[in-house]
């Protein structure tokens, strides 16, 4: 009876290999996803709007000049842009079926160590033979600084519909001044006085 002595010793055995490979299989816990680095903040794009300046700071004032800037009269835009500063300004040639360009400058130079956040505006609206213009300019200033060092002059620039051959006046800051179309600005710069 040796087969059944083997018998009796093996199927226990078979019965306890089968009922551990029965049990549920315990999951093994997934590999960790490797750590990330951190992530970096990007630096947000800042856009120059040409909008009324924030409240100022404790020390600092601000500069606010509507339509009695200086003003000239230019050909166009490439004039305009060449001429950093009221005494780079030259004579103008002024044609007729085109517009003409209108620069505006700042009241004085600015200094980044002592003026912020300039802003200069210019807009021209024609009504028959009128031109109405209209500058602005806003700024601070830190009370009693005198720098000027890194004077920067601000301009700006607007153009008016195109022109007919004919006579204009311009009107700014109370003022009237004819305009000739076609012709030669000897002195083409004005403010109001």
């Amino acid at each position: 009876m040796p087969t059944r002595r083997v018998v009796s010793t093996v199927l226990p055995l078979l019965c306890l290999t089968a009922a551990l490979s029965c049990k549920p299989k315990i999951p093994e816990p997934e590999p960790a996803a490797p750590a990330s680095a951190p992530a970096v903040a990007e630096k947000p794009t800042q856009v120059a709007v040409p909008a009324a300046p924030a409240a100022p700071r404790e020390g600092w004032s601000e500069v606010s000049v509507d339509n009695t800037l200086p003003l000239c009269v230019f050909a166009d835009a490439g004039a305009r842009e060449s001429a950093k500063t009221i005494a780079e300004v030259k004579k103008q040639l002024l044609r007729g079926d085109r517009p003409v360009v209108f620069g505006v400058y700042s009241p004085k130079c600015v200094d980044p160590k002592c003026d912020e956040l300039s802003t200069l505006q210019c807009s021209v609206e024609r009504s028959g033979n009128t031109l109405r213009l209209q500058t602005k300019y806003r700024g601070f200033h830190k009370d009693g600084a005198t720098c000027q060092g890194d004077c920067r002059h601000a301009t700006a620039g607007c153009e008016s519909p195109v022109l007919e051959p004919g006579e204009y006046t311009l009107e700014y800051g109370g003022t009237t001044v004819p305009l000739k179309i076609p012709s030669a600005l000897n002195m083409p710069c004005f403010k109001r006085s």
